[in-house]
């Protein structure tokens, strides 16, 4: 099988981490955390496990 051209693995990489990075950044002020503890890997478990604030934060108003 023949591997991926370079820039098309570039292309694919920016083109999936940059929203990758923004949903993250969301969740985490969804729980009321700053948006770089995305870049904890272990944090993320954590992130994935908890509940969203029950009122608003200083990111903005709750939206469910």
């Amino acid at each position: 099988m023949p591997a991926l051209h370079p820039a098309i693995y570039w292309i694919f990489l920016l083109g999936t981490l940059l929203p990758s990075l923004a949903v993250g950044a969301r969740r985490c002020h969804d729980v009321g955390k700053n948006g770089w503890f995305q870049l904890i890997p272990i944090y993320n478990i954590v992130l994935f496990c908890t509940d969203s604030e029950t009122s608003e934060n200083k990111y903005g108003p709750k939206i469910k």
